[in-house]
């Protein structure tokens, strides 16, 4: 018996006068055409690779019908055949959806620790709101503002006797400041500390 010719390819050839392929006359006819609807093309768009990339093994098992794009692929990432291509393709897809997955998660970690930032510096600002008043009243005792009378600050504890050149200034401040308060006079910024109506005794 005859061997097979060779071509300048390596793959075998049917008879001399043949011009077809055998690895593709039996995919041809083991596989394509028992399995058409695998197969939208037809079979001459299709190329044929060996498996196990011996061009002499032209075994049923041994050959997979590929489009030429999935021929290139499987030798580029030195895969067996177009069965491993796509469970390869599967789990890159199955990466990326995972991975779209997490980004939402980290979306909500950066809203809680947005949400953290916010309530420290609320908390913070409350603090401070808390500590100005005394602190701004030790430092009014020993470093006291002159008072303007063009901007009376009425609505908080803003004065002392101490802010006043004499007790007419702080008479002035009691009577434009003072509010009514359960029918009594309520003193914003305790310059009458007897209640009778007179500001700053101690002064001249």
């Amino acid at each position: 018996m005859d061997k097979a010719p060779i071509d300048d390819n390596g793959y075998l050839r049917g008879k001399p006068e043949h011009s077809d392929l055998i690895h593709r006359q039996i995919a041809w006819e083991k596989i394509y055409k028992k399995n058409r609807e695998e197969y939208p093309l037809r079979f001459r768009e299709y190329e044929v690779h060996h498996r196990d990339r011996d061009k002499h093994n032209n075994g049923v098992s041994n050959l997979d019908i590929v489009t030429r794009d999935e021929h290139q692929l499987i030798h580029e990432m030195g895969l067996a055949g177009r069965k491993e291509l796509y469970a390869h393709i599967n789990k890159l897809d199955k990466k990326k959806r995972k991975s779209k997955e997490r980004k939402p998660k980290k979306e909500v970690r950066k809203r809680i620790s947005a949400t953290k930032l916010f309530f420290i510096i609320l908390f913070i600002i409350v603090i401070l709101l808390n500590i100005s008043n005394p602190l701004y009243s030790l430092y009014q005792k020993y470093f006291p503002d002159k008072v303007n009378f063009e901007a009376i600050k009425c609505n908080y504890d803003y004065y002392d006797c101490a802010d006043f050149k004499n007790r007419a200034e702080a008479q002035r401040v009691y009577e434009l400041c003072k509010l009514p308060s359960n029918n009594r006079v309520r003193d914003i910024h305790y310059l009458d500390g007897d209640g009778d109506d007179n500001a700053c005794e101690s002064l001249e």
